[in-house]
């Protein structure tokens, strides 16, 4: 009887096993190894990256981008309110420390910090939120002209780019935000930018400022949003 219940519970574990992605064999093995590359990569990396790097050592079982993200969802879960997280955006999945002791790390690090003017931080929402937009359309919806320096800043950053040029007299050349903007900024694309909600951008500078400070250790953190004068 006691042998007939130790087969009954080992086949449940097995089916729930199998009903999330993974059962007691290679496929723990493989989700052990997916755990280890995404905690190892020095940057966030992409299901599709993950696929190629699992697939040689199992190339007999298989293994698609689908069964990929289930097992990360599973490893992801198994972190949940634990020091780090398991984090996906738009340029991968990355291992992060979680904001409220990210935030604590940032402040114990000041000298380390970049600061970002108030006037970088209006450009990039406008750009963030208008784009594409030209330099002459940051001006007018800012209402002042442009800092220079500060766009400099977020083409050096990656930020921004140039993509392609509006079709009148000319051509002014159009400006979008990058995947390294959503990734720097927490966010999975671009619909995942909170609403305006305020007449000033306001709430948007506080919600870059929060993601600033929830940025992973040490890649982003060194970046953090300059206090208003």
């Amino acid at each position: 009887m006691a042998k007939h219940n130790t087969a009954s519970k080992n086949t449940l574990q097995q089916q729930r096993s199998l009903a999330i992605g993974f059962d007691f064999a290679w496929q723990q093995q493989a989700m052990a190894l997916l755990e280890t590359l995404v905690f190892l990569h020095p940057e966030p990396i992409g299901s599709d990256q993950l696929l190629a790097l699992l697939t040689p050592h199992f190339s007999g079982h298989p293994i698609n981008e689908a069964l990929i993200t289930t097992w990360l969802q599973h490893i992801a879960s198994q972190y949940h309110n634990r020091p780090i997280e398991l984090t996906h955006t738009a340029q991968g999945y990355q291992f992060r420390v979680r904001a409220e002791l990210s935030a604590l790390i940032n402040a114990s690090k000041p000298d380390s910090t970049l600061k970002l003017s108030q006037s970088l931080l209006e450009m990039l929402s406008v750009i963030a939120y208008h784009q594409p937009v030209t330099r002459s359309d940051i001006e007018q919806i800012r209402g002042v002209s442009n800092n220079s320096q500060a766009l400099k800043t977020l083409f050096e950053k990656g930020w921004i780019s140039e993509q392609g040029s509006r079709p009148v007299p000319g051509q002014p050349a159009l400006i979008v935000t990058t995947v390294a903007f959503l990734q720097a900024f927490c966010l999975p694309n671009l619909a995942a930018l909170p609403p305006l909600q305020l007449p000033s951008n306001t709430a948007t500078n506080a919600h870059f400022s929060q993601c600033i400070q929830q940025a992973p250790q040490p890649r982003v953190a060194q970046i953090f949003v300059a206090q208003k004068k």
